[in-house]
Formats: C-alpha cells, structure tokens, sequence
C-alpha cells in the first residue's frame, strides 16, 4: 500500500517515489516505510487530521534533525547516486551535474518560501551532509528498528553541492566600435 503524505519525511529509496509533474516535487508517495519525522510547528495540523500523533513525541523533531535526513534520503541516496552513476559510465562529468543541481536549488530557494526554502539553502550552505553508514550499524551490532529513534548511524560526508560554486562570467574588455 502506498501513502501519500506531505509534509513528513523518512522513507527508504527503494519504498518512495517523488511526482515532479509540476516540475517541483509536489507529493511524496511511500511504501514500507520504518517511520516518519514531523516538524513542531507542523504537529498541530497534522494532529487535527490523526489524533493519535499528539500521544507520539518521538516523531516530532527539530527541522534542523529533519533537513539532516531528508538531505540523505532525498539527495545523498538517491540523487547523488544517479549522479554518480552517469559520470561513471561516462555520460557525463559529475562536477557539471552538481554545478546543475547548485543553480536549479539556487534558483528554486529565490522564488520558494518556508520550509522548503529552508531546505534548499539547507543543502547550498551545508559544509557537510549525513550519511547513513550501514556498514558500520552491523558492525557494532546495532538494530536500527531498536535504536534511538530507530535511525541507525550516520556520518558526516563533505557536501559536494555547496563544493560546487558555480564560476561567474569572464568580464568582457571594451572593444572599440
């Protein structure tokens, strides 16, 4: 089964699918999903719409924490991996499409508001992103379904796309008429 929900975050690459029809995301559709993170300011509403939130306090987090982890799910999982993959098989140099990815969210953060806004600055300035280490949660023998907020471990990766500073324009010399 499928659900759609706006506003929360949290699904695993393999269970969620973003409708870019309208060219931004507008829905996020997930399936199987181990849990979900709310926003504070966003706890009110959506406890009007299932009540049974407001007795949940551990899914609702700082926007800072949320940023974090829609970063990974969204970008570090899921975009950076394809970007990753074009440039290996050499369709094209990864430094362009991040250069591409830093002017789509530089333009995108100009003309949006509020949180979504937040977010894409959030990953512009950012000098580093979180990173799942799966590898490592085995290896210390951690459950991440039992873990604090059931989340496992992450790390810290440099952020590529705040790396990525798009170079402005040559200034042109007068050139008498």
């Amino acid at each position: 089964m499928v659900h759609q929900i706006p506003g929360i975050t949290g699904a695993f690459q393999q269970n969620s699918l973003l409708d870019l029809s309208t060219g931004l995301p507008s829905y996020a559709y997930f399936r199987d999903n181990q849990g979900y993170f709310i926003t504070r300011d966003a706890l009110p509403s959506l406890s009007a719409l299932e009540p049974s939130l407001a007795g949940q306090p551990a899914l609702v987090c700082p926007r800072g924490h949320i940023n974090e982890r829609l970063a990974y799910y969204l970008v570090v999982n899921q975009i950076f991996a394809v970007i990753h993959r074009l440039g290996c098989d050499g369709l094209t140099q990864e430094t362009a499409l991040l250069l591409q990815l830093h002017r789509r969210l530089t333009a995108a953060a100009s003309r949006i508001t509020g949180a979504a806004a937040e977010f894409a600055r959030y990953l512009l300035t950012a000098p580093s992103l979180a990173a799942k280490a799966n590898l490592l949660t085995r290896v210390h023998n951690i459950d991440a379904l039992e873990a604090a907020a059931q989340e496992g471990m992450f790390l810290q990766m440099r952020n590529p796309i705040a790396a990525a500073q798009p170079q402005p324009a040559p200034e042109l010399a007068d050139v008498p008429a």
